[in-house]
């Protein structure tokens, strides 16, 4: 049998085997669940003192929401951002979940679903394995995040011959960042960078272009995980410098370098851009109000 976790590739048609219905099976219920018990709480307790929530007013009552689905599911809360909460629900696999009042955060999870099911970036997001028909919910891999004492760990993917040896993984993280930057096309944005931070630290004229092309092109060419960042940037508009340990991590079974939170501009902008229902029918919520 071919592994349950490589057969994610069979989502691109939205296929579901009886077999991986067993295996999904209660992660996909959660998920249903926690959209049921978030449209509740936007019922009962934001709309009455909010008839037309803004984000911000949603994320201010989310404490109780995430109170009510810990209570009634097994889904433990991971985080929230401005659009969406992550739960976690199963050994491998979490779900992310839409809490905007018209739907912004199913721009997010579109596109999720979207790079986790790319055979050609399967490597550099996480997987997807599903999501509801709406995509008010995304079912994604789990992957162990970096924290800020994982320093040594990013650098690590990201070996670059021409830095001093005795250069600081702190230093070489920052430079990381700055070539993420600079191979972007933001030149003279990483060059204040690396003049900020960096004069004395690496052993190179700063003000010097060839010198600093020379240290930002080490990176390139020397191992797949830095050209399929750069590729993802370039391909999905992501901002390089969210390509930071706040927003990346490790596959839990192959060790891989993830991205975790892209920060895709079109979607933010396309999740700002949402109306409230009377102005856009299609958003979301299906409220009287």
């Amino acid at each position: 049998m071919k592994p349950i976790l490589e057969s994610w590739r069979r989502y691109l048609k939205e296929e579901f085997s009886e077999e991986e219905k067993q295996y999904f099976g209660k992660s996909l219920e959660i998920g249903d669940q926690i959209v049921q018990i978030f449209q509740d709480y936007l019922k009962n307790t934001v709309l009455p003192r909010h008839p037309k929530p803004t984000i911000k007013d949603v994320q201010a009552y989310l404490p109780f929401f995430i109170e009510e689905v810990e209570a009634k599911t097994v889904a433990k809360k991971l985080g929230c951002g401005q659009f969406r909460c992550g739960f976690d629900v199963g050994a491998k696999e979490i779900i992310k979940v839409d809490v905007t009042p018209y739907g912004a955060g199913k721009e997010h999870n579109k596109d999720d679903h979207m790079m986790g099911t790319m055979i050609e970036r399967s490597n550099i997001f996480p997987k997807a394995y599903a999501h509801s028909p709406d995509f008010s919910w995304v079912l994604l891999e789990k992957v162990k995040p970096f924290g800020r004492a994982d320093v040594y760990t990013f650098v690590s993917y990201f070996p670059n011959p021409v830095l001093n040896a005795r250069t600081s993984d702190v230093t070489k993280y920052s430079v990381i960042i700055s070539s993420f930057l600079y191979h972007a096309g933001f030149v003279e944005k990483a060059k204040t960078r690396m003049e900020n931070n960096y004069v004395g630290k690496i052993t190179v004229d700063i003000n010097n272009d060839e010198d600093l092309k020379l240290v930002m092109d080490a990176f390139r060419g020397k191992n797949p995980t830095y050209d399929n960042v750069m590729k993802a940037i370039g391909q999905f508009g992501i901002r390089p410098e969210e390509i930071a340990l706040r927003n990346t991590g490790i596959g839990l079974e192959d060790n891989r370098f993830v991205i975790l939170d892209s920060s895709i501009d079109s979607a933010i902008l396309r999740g700002f851009a949402q109306k409230a229902p009377e102005d856009n029918p299609a958003s979301g919520i299906k409220t009287a109000w």
